[in-house]
Parts: structure tokens; sequence; C-alpha cells
């Protein structure tokens, strides 16, 4: 029964689904699409418990290394104390039940039990085998306080109330905090492929002095001084604007359309093996 529910069954799933998918495309148009809406719904249902478990797996990964101490554990602290924050933040308030600062309170009180029983095991000779309690302990300690000192004064003063609207505290952590450092990594990208492009564009070979030269036309094409950069020939206007327009167009095009042809024939080869069962790295083994 075991090994029929962890290899046989989520086969079994993957088969049906993956033919009864392929075959709305081939019945009448109602049926097709009433199956779809109910495919879709399960979709985003099964979409709701990946984040869900995705949440819970980095909540365990970063408290592993809290716990464990290992090197860099300050930033999952960090990571963990900011959930937290966030997690208060958005929390929805109404004028009935105040969410956030009871939640507050939840975490203030589990912290002083954990310090507590830290404090007795300490005292007990229990020693360095409980600073992970102790971390803890500071850290439901710490997220209690803000809420209740922090996080609901600011509801009832600065902003307009704890929900996701905008004007909301959540509302002011996403467009001051989140955005901003959003763009900072976005950022990052410009060197990584700037160091990239160095590599690439050494004329060792052929083609990659092809590709220098594309890219430095490509380049001065498409900023403002390389547009009025042009030259006449037998009459006709040639600029690096129009030549860099013609790479895009054509060389690029031809070549991003083959590759992407090459996405979707392994596309349908990936889903061709999930369906038959050759495939199963999605239950989670090496075959």
């Amino acid at each position: 029964m075991e090994q029929f529910l962890k290899r046989q069954l989520p086969i079994g799933v993957a088969f049906v689904v993956g033919l009864v998918l392929w075959a709305v495309y081939y019945i009448p148009s109602g049926l097709a699409q009433n199956v779809q809406q109910a495919f879709t719904a399960w979709a985003i249902i099964l979409s709701g418990a990946a984040l869900i478990l995705g949440i819970l797996s980095a909540i365990h990964h970063h408290w592993s290394k809290v716990s464990q101490q290992k090197a860099g554990y300050g930033y999952s602290l960090v990571t963990l104390f900011f959930f937290g924050f966030v997690l208060l933040s958005g929390w929805f308030s109404n004028e009935h039940f105040n969410w956030p600062l009871w939640a507050s309170i939840v975490f203030f009180a589990i912290g002083a039990i954990m310090a507590f029983i830290f404090l007795l095991r300490r005292i007990g000779g229990a020693g360095r085998a409980m600073t992970g309690n102790g971390i803890a302990a500071a850290l439901f300690l710490a997220l209690g306080l803000v809420g209740i000192f922090g996080i609901v004064p600011l509801q009832a003063t600065l902003f307009t109330g704890l929900t996701i609207k905008e004007g909301s505290i959540f509302d002011w952590v996403f467009q001051n905090m989140f955005v901003p450092l959003d763009a900072t990594m976005f950022s990052l990208l410009a060197f990584y492929i700037a160091s990239a492009a160095f590599r690439a564009f050494r004329a060792r070979s052929f083609e990659a002095t092809a590709l220098l030269i594309a890219g430095c036309i490509v380049m001065i094409g498409r900023v403002p001084l390389g547009e009025q950069l042009a030259v006449t020939i037998s009459g006709q206007t040639i600029s690096f604007a129009s030549v860099a327009g013609w790479i895009l167009n054509n060389p690029n095009a031809a070549a991003q359309r083959g590759i992407l042809l090459g996405v979707l024939l392994s596309m349908v080869a990936i889903s061709l093996r999930i369906i038959f069962g050759i495939e199963r790295t999605y239950m989670g083994g090496a075959d």
C-alpha cells in the first residue's frame, strides 16, 4: 500500500491529468471550457498549497541555521524577524477585533514561556545546548514587543489601518522597503551581464568576433548619440540605429525563434516523459 501511494498513484494521476488536458483540444468547446475551468481551480488550490509549503520550508531552513549557529546565521535571524514583522503588519484588522495586537501578545507570550524554560535549563546545567531556544525566545519576545509598542500604535496614528490597502502600514513596508530592495537586486544583474559579455566578446574565434561586432553596433545604435551617427552611401543614409534594428529583427529574431522552438519541443518531450511515467523527479526521487 505504501509503495502504491508513493509511486503508482502519483504516476496514475499524472497520466490521467496529462491525457485529459491533451484531449480537451479535440472535444466540443463547451465541455472543454468546463474541464479547463475545473483544472484551473485545482491549479490555484495546488499553487496555494505549494506557497504554504515553500514558506514553511524557508522558515525551517533559516531556523535550522539559527539553531545550529551556522556561518551567516545572523542573516537568517533578520529574515525570520522581518517575516514576522510583515506578517503582523499585513494582518487584517477591524474595529471589533484587533488581530495584530492579539497576535503580538501571542508572540510575546510564547517568547516569555520559552525564555522561562531556557533559564530553567541553564540553571539546571543544560548550558550551551539550549542556545538555539534562547535565540527563539528572544525572537518571539522582540516580535511581540515590536507589534505591541510599534505596529499597533502606528496603525492608530499614522496609517489608515493594518490591511493590504493603499495607505496602510503593509503598503508602506512594500513601497519603501521591498520595492527598493527588489530594484537593488535586479540592478546587480547589469554587472553580471557586463561581466558575462566581457568574457563572451573576446575575439578569440570567428563566432566571438561576430558577436563582438554585432553587440557593439546594437549598443551604439540604442543610445541617443548612436541614433545621430549615420553615413550616406549612393544616396542612401545608413545609421547605427537602422543597422541595429536589422540585426535585432533578422538574425537575432531567427535565433530566438530557433531557441523557442527547441524549448517547445523539450516541453513536449518532458510532458510525454511525465505522462508515461518515465520522468519521476516530481515525486522527489532521483529518477
